[in-house]
Parts: structure tokens; sequence; C-alpha cells
């Protein structure tokens, strides 16, 4: 497991990445995933019935959060890694993103992956447009934030839910 004398998370980034892609491109989709990783283990779940409101989501990962924390088995926190395939839609007033499929006929498939990683303070948002083909058979992926500048502080709020959930079990 992972250790603060470490280099190597037992999660990595490119490696979570590159399995969605793969099982998107075989199953054609990617169900709601979290990755948890901490001094004394790590923890790969699916997250099942995941809520669709905003706030019910955080109450959601907040939970799970404080369930971790409680079991004993992750330690000290160290990261945490939310994967989804879903939606993106732009309207009027918004661009909307969920972690599911949508009726509206303008969204695009989308897999995204969003992270947090404490001791490096660093925050991570990918999000990939599923590019299909003639068939609907998977093409290809389109990086959506590659050519953007972001210059506001990345929000991670799944994230950070669950880490506030964790870090108030601890304590």
């Amino acid at each position: 497991m992972a250790s603060t004398d470490r280099e190597q998370y037992y999660f990595e980034l490119d490696t979570i990445v590159e399995d969605a892609k793969e099982k998107i491109i075989q199953e054609g989709k990617y169900p709601p995933k979290a990755f948890v990783e901490g001094k004394i283990g790590s923890i790969e779940t699916e997250l099942p019935e995941i809520p669709e409101a905003y706030e019910d989501k955080l109450a959601y990962m907040a939970a799970l959060g404080q369930l971790m924390a409680e079991s004993g088995s992750i330690g000290e926190l160290l990261q945490v890694f939310v994967v989804s395939g879903g939606s993106l839609w732009k309207t009027e007033k918004a661009i909307h993103l969920e972690f599911s499929e949508t009726t509206c006929t303008e969204a695009k498939p989308v897999l995204i992956v969003s992270g947090v990683q404490l001791e490096e303070r660093k925050k991570n948002l990918i999000i990939f447009e599923v590019l299909k083909g003639s068939e609907k058979q998977v093409v290809g992926f389109l990086d959506l934030l590659l050519e953007t500048d972001i210059g506001i502080p990345l929000e991670t709020p799944l994230e950070d839910g669950f880490i506030a959930g964790f870090h108030g079990a601890v304590t």
C-alpha cells in the first residue's frame, strides 16, 4: 500500500483513465465508481444508486467517506477519485454534467474522471467526449478540457464531500 515515503500510489490517475476508456470501448458505459486510498489500505467500489440532486450527491459521498473512515481499513486518507460515464449538454443558462444518460437530444456521452490527492494538495478533472461511429460503437475519446485554461480554482465537490465525511468520522 502507499506510504508517504513512496513516490507511487496503488491507484494511478493514468491507469484509472485508461481502464475506464477500455471499459467504455468494450461495454459502452462506465457505472459510477470510487477509488479510495489511504496509508494502510485502498478500496475500489461501485457507487450504486447515486442520487440525482446535487445536495443528495454530496450527502451520499459524505456518508460513504464516514463509513470508510469508521471501517478503519483505509487509515490516513491519501487520495480519492470518482469515475463515471455520463452526459454533457448546454442550455441557454448553463452547462449540465450528469452521471447518467439523459433524454436531452443535445447531450453528448462523456467519461468523467475527478479526484483529489491530499498530500500533493492536487485536484484533477478530466472530461472526455465519447465519440461514436455510425453504428453507435465507440471510436475514440476527445478531451474536452485539453484546450481550456481554467483560471479559477478547480472544484471537485463529490470528493470534497467524501473527504469531509471521512475526516468528520476520524476526528
